[in-house]
């Protein structure tokens, strides 16, 4: 289902991706700054950090001290004007800040009540003053007067940012089931093992997600097995009164940790360098989307009744467009049409331009809903057009690659091409390429949605065999795997989730009926039968 588009700036594109994504929109311009390597608590340190930096410079609105407390982590606090219930208080805050005790008392002293779960402690801060982080949640004073304090903002962001963090992992838990399942399998067939979850419930669960994505394990009849503990609260992530996770212990908290943490910067980091891509692009090729003008009457009269309208709304063809190679091209859709799917799309476009500006034979602008290859490039079309499948047949507003059920591909793409980069030769261009910092980078090449479109042009091409000019004559690049470990998980995806080919045959007879029952009744006005008609279009 395709998701109507209501603004066309950045920050409303990325917040809203973010919200797709279990992620909330106030992260949307944090910045933080991950290297490939880090280890989960490294880039957790860093994701708080950077929570703290932002916590610094804006205003402690009611609404954002409502949206701090969201979650099982919560803060409240109020101004004290009585402190004959705390003696030496004002000393201690004064002690600590090197303020004198009249500054001390000039400051907004607040009593803060910290909540995590059914914990709670009490503790004591200054408003527009920063604490110490050495100080930060830590008993001070003299005998026997001692006092908890607290940095403000500091405690509001860490709050914040674990209310965040858990938010997402509800959002994706899935995932987690997926990445336990992975883990699992890859240990199974390394050691040559077969494992048994303890608890009955999860191993039948994860034995059949495994089973349905491809996930494969050591099947030996004189294997080994053995026994791992993976509890029942951490597979499904069982929540406490409070909207916690019930993951009762360290180790287990950690493994949570260890899984979901990585996944969730990643994730913030994509989809802020989604956007800035799309963005960058709507300038790049701020009028390849466009409709030329002075294209002559011959090409439009092409524009105007071709193959291609049978799958896109609109057709624009540049005036340097063949028309005799165009009409092969027809040809080849037809014949591609009856191999693969191709979706219906009639809110999109579809165009061939002069893209040699741009460097890219081929270009999906999800935003205008406009699939565009160049006049040198139709080897391109297949790629954009899984671009186009993927932003465009979401489920609950998920892109068809930032869902659960592309977590087995993505991760095996992820693996097969590493281990080609590690076999080549230091001096070959593309390790250079690869581990650099231009466009076309380790980052660029892992994005989901890049995969997602490799993955489909490998399955097209490797799997069903397809030989046509929409695709590319042959995949050598590292970034095209051809492992048959990989390929088979490719192949049990896309048979899934792509229909069946249409009877492009019967479908073109039919649309040939309707168009001529149309003809023969000119006089109608069509005004109140614009949704039957939209609906004819978009079923034949």
């Amino acid at each position: 289902m395709n998701n109507r588009i209501e603004s066309l700036r950045k920050e409303d594109y990325l917040k809203r991706r973010f919200h797709e994504k279990g992620l909330d929109e106030f992260l949307a311009d944090l910045k933080v700054t991950v290297h490939e390597g880090d280890a989960w608590y490294e880039l957790w340190k860093k994701y708080v950090r950077a929570v703290i930096r932002k916590f610094r410079s804006i205003e402690l609105s009611p609404e954002l001290l409502k949206l701090i407390s969201s979650g099982p982590w919560r803060v409240r606090y109020q101004p004290m004007d009585d402190f004959d219930g705390y003696p030496k208080l004002v000393e201690v805050l004064d002690s600590v800040l090197k303020l004198r005790n009249a500054a001390a008392r000039d400051k907004t002293i607040v009593k803060v009540m910290y909540e995590v779960g059914s914990n709670s402690n009490e503790g004591f801060s200054v408003l527009g003053q920063e604490i110490p982080e050495k100080y930060h949640a830590g008993r001070w004073g003299w005998k026997p007067h001692h006092y908890r304090l607290y940095d403000i903002r500091r405690l509001l962001a860490t709050c914040y940012a674990n209310n965040a963090f858990i938010q997402y992992v509800k959002e994706n838990k899935v995932h987690l089931q997926h990445k336990l399942a992975l883990d699992l399998s890859e240990r199974s067939q390394m050691e040559q093992v077969r494992f048994r979850v303890n608890n009955p419930e999860v191993n039948q669960d994860m034995f059949r997600l495994a089973q349905e994505h491809g996930y494969m394990f050591c099947d030996a009849e004189d294997a080994e097995e053995i026994e791992v503990s993976i509890p029942h609260d951490l597979y499904y992530l069982t929540e406490d009164d409070y909207g916690d996770f019930k993951v009762n212990s360290d180790e287990k908290a950690r493994l949570l940790q260890q899984v979901m943490v990585p996944m969730f910067m990643r994730d913030m980091a994509y989809l802020q360098d989604d956007a800035e891509r799309i963005a960058d692009s709507v300038h790049d090729y701020s009028r390849a989307w466009q409709t030329k003008k002075n294209i002559s009457q011959k090409v439009q009269q092409r524009m105007k009744d071709n193959e291609f309208l049978y799958c896109y709304g609109v057709v624009e063809l540049d005036n340097e467009v063949d028309l005799k190679k165009f009409s092969e091209l027809e040809q080849e859709l037809r014949e591609f049409r009856k191999k693969t799917y191709v979706p219906i799309s009639k809110d999109h476009s579809f165009r061939i331009r002069k893209l040699g500006n741009y460097r890219a034979l081929g270009v999906y602008f999800p935003l205008y809903q406009a699939t565009i290859i160049d006049l040198d490039g139709p080897d391109a079309f297949a790629h954009e057009l899984f671009h186009q499948t993927d932003y465009s047949t979401r489920d609950d507003g998920k892109l068809l690659s930032e869902q659960a059920d592309f977590f087995p591909v993505y991760s095996a793409y992820a693996k097969a091409v590493r281990k080609r980069i590690n076999e080549l030769p230091d001096s070959d261009p593309f390790v250079a390429q690869w581990f650099g910092k231009t466009k076309y980078n380790a980052d660029y090449y892992l994005r989901n949605t890049e995969v997602f479109a490799r993955s489909g042009e490998l399955y097209l091409h490797e799997i069903l065999g397809i030989r046509s000019s929409f695709l590319q004559t042959n995949y050598d690049s590292p970034v095209y795997p051809k492992d048959e470990a990989f390929l088979s998980v490719v192949r049990r995806y896309f048979d899934r989730i792509l229909p069946k080919p249409l009877n492009v045959d019967e479908e073109i007879e039919a649309h040939s009926r309707v168009a001529a029952s149309i003809e023969q009744v000119e006089c109608i006005q069509f005004t109140d039968f614009g949704g039957a008609i939209e609906q004819l279009w978009f079923q034949f």
